[in-house]
């Protein structure tokens, strides 16, 4: 076979060659040291425990002390559609990190297959190939997807319910299946985290923009609305069962009574403070960098009174909502991750369309240089990066292997370490910021009585509550001092 029939090849094939090689560039990074880094924290330790209690307790809740298990409720910032498969993983395999984590690099490999799938379709070879290894690159893909968290599952799913807004859009809306089935994958998302359900007014100002081109009627949105309902409905009940609605929910996770403790900012100031760090902060900088040409391309459009295809539509529209929700929350980056990974495919559209060639390959060779430059940044220079030789997994593993399972431990502000521990003869406290208040408050006593074998503290809680401990010694450090284990007199 001569050179040109190997080009030949590949040419007819470009788009399954695309698609394999964004899928193999993805599971390298998502699988590269992947018990290891990042390190397991708080949120991640919550949600483990969320999944294991689905196992051995069959109740979708946390331990508080060996004798009592407790609802999820506002503990629970992240789905069934996260807890359900990780728990499946541990009644398979076991419970563990690694365990967990595994389902999480499936969700990235789904969420990498769904976004070139969608840039397919919508644009054709060139947007999904360059659009896809953006996101296939982008580190903080690897350092929020690869902790057990909501963002990268979520994204996936809204990719997902694009995929049927698009089939709704080839049929103009005539297929009440259609409806359903786009409800579902919209339920499914918003049941992911809690702030997914800001879709919900977006949805409305779509369905009004799109009345007649989708052919909007009384039974097309009911069927939606039930399709909806289902994954959301689900969600509620294994957190709080009957005793909740969604909205009392959403409302006492949106209005955190410990924010401004936390963030020692009134809510204007806290926004205002925000608001500059997409000019001063390099992450919401590369955020509004990737979010405005796409913006200014539909401003463009609607200038010229073109249409705005109700996926777009949808897109801009959480996009506006997240960016929005971040600027009222304390500032942590990790809240603008999925409207980045959304304006991704978008932004790469937007910076092809109505461009001459010489602009068009100059813009492709920057787009070459940022996926180069992307993927130097995970291997060597990020946040990922900076844990590919952390240790915590193995000091934790080796620990509690030792242990023994039947002596009782107190956790201090620890919940990522519980997933360690092989027995259930543990008590727990943390704090909760965010609603100035302590998960445990009224187990503490147990500590200044003795009661437990070992205390197992986070190094920066215990000048803290070291007056607790009148009844125990420091016998060992883990994690290069982040840990510390004492243990009764």
């Amino acid at each position: 076979m001569n050179i040109e029939s190997i080009l030949l090849f590949l040419k007819r094939h470009q788009v399954v060659f695309g698609f394999f090689a964004c899928i193999c560039i993805s599971v390298f990074f998502a699988t590269y040291a992947l018990s290891e880094s990042p390190k397991t924290w708080f949120d991640e330790g919550l949600y483990l425990q969320f999944a294991r209690n689905l196992i051995t307790q069959h109740s979708y809740a946390i331990r508080i002390s060996p004798t009592e298990i407790i609802p999820a409720g506002l503990y629970a910032t992240t789905g069934f559609t996260v807890f359900a498969p990780v728990a499946m993983s541990f009644y398979a395999f076991g419970i563990g990190l690694l365990q967990a984590r595994i389902v999480m690099v499936l969700f990235i490999i789904l969420l990498i297959a769904m976004t070139y799938i969608v840039a397919y379709r919508v644009w054709g070879f060139r947007i999904a190939c360059i659009s896809t290894l953006l996101i296939a690159t982008h580190a903080p893909l690897y350092g929020n997807g690869k902790n057990v968290l909501g963002e990268v599952p979520g994204l996936f799913f809204f990719f997902l319910f694009l995929i049927q807004i698009l089939r709704l859009e080839k049929n103009l809306g005539k297929k009440t299946l259609d409806w359903f089935l786009a409800g579902c994958t919209a339920g499914l998302f918003m049941a992911t985290k809690p702030n997914f359900l800001l879709l919900i007014p977006v949805l409305g100002v779509v369905l009004i923009l799109q009345r007649k081109k989708l052919l909007v009627s009384v039974k097309n949105v009911f069927a939606a609305g039930c399709g909806i309902a289902i994954p959301v409905s689900i969600n509620m009940f294994m957190s709080f069962g009957f005793s909740s609605s969604i909205f009392s929910s959403f409302g006492a996770y949106a209005h955190m009574s410990g924010l401004q403790q936390v963030t020692g900012l009134d809510l204007s100031h806290l926004i205002l403070r925000n608001a500059t760090y997409f000019f001063t902060k390099a992450t919401p900088l590369y955020c509004l960098l990737i979010i405005l040409p796409w913006f200014v391309y539909i401003g463009i459009r609607v200038k010229r009174k073109e249409e705005i295809p109700a996926h777009e539509q949808i897109a801009a529209g959480f996009v506006c909502m997240t960016v929005l929700y971040f600027l009222k929350m304390p500032g942590f980056f990790r809240y603008l991750f999925v409207a980045q990974i959304i304006a991704f495919p978008y932004m790469c559209a937007a910076s092809f369309m109505g461009l001459g060639i010489r602009i068009k390959n100059i813009c492709l060779m920057l787009f070459l240089f940022l996926i180069l430059f992307q993927s130097y940044q995970v291997m060597f220079s990020s946040f990922i990066s900076g844990y590919y030789h952390n240790t915590r997994t193995q000091e934790l593993t080796e620990y509690f292997q030792h242990l023994d399972p039947e002596k009782s431990v107190f956790f201090y502000h620890t919940p990522e370490a519980v997933s360690f521990f092989r027995g259930e003869n543990y008590f727990q406290y943390f704090d909760l910021l965010y609603f100035n208040d302590g998960f445990g408050t009224d187990q503490l006593s147990h500590i200044q009585n003795g009661d437990p074998d070992i205390v197992y503290v986070a190094q920066d809680s215990v000048s803290t509550m070291k007056y607790l401990l009148t009844k125990y010694k420091q016998t060992k450090i883990l994690d290069h001092g982040n840990y510390v284990i004492f243990e009764r007199i």
